[in-house]
């Protein structure tokens, strides 16, 4: 697919200038290409692991937060 085209030329761009976010692009397609989640989306590789990680800081930044109010 076009996205796949993309992602993967993104990936091969940023390995040529040395940028680490290549790894996190490479290992979404990785992961895609073996059909390790349950879609066939290479969006939902792309997508969820960013989401999980800032709801996952937005709920760590909450919880520190209530536990600081006397």
């Amino acid at each position: 697919s076009a996205l796949t085209v993309a992602v993967g030329a993104l990936a091969l761009l940023l390995i040529w200038r040395g940028n680490q976010f290549s790894l996190v692009l490479g290992t979404a397609l990785l992961a895609w290409q073996l059909a390790l989640m349950e879609s066939r989306n290479l969006w939902d590789y792309l997508v969820d692991p960013i989401l999980f990680l800032l709801s996952t800081a937005a709920l760590v930044g909450k919880l520190v937060r209530r536990s600081k109010v006397p």
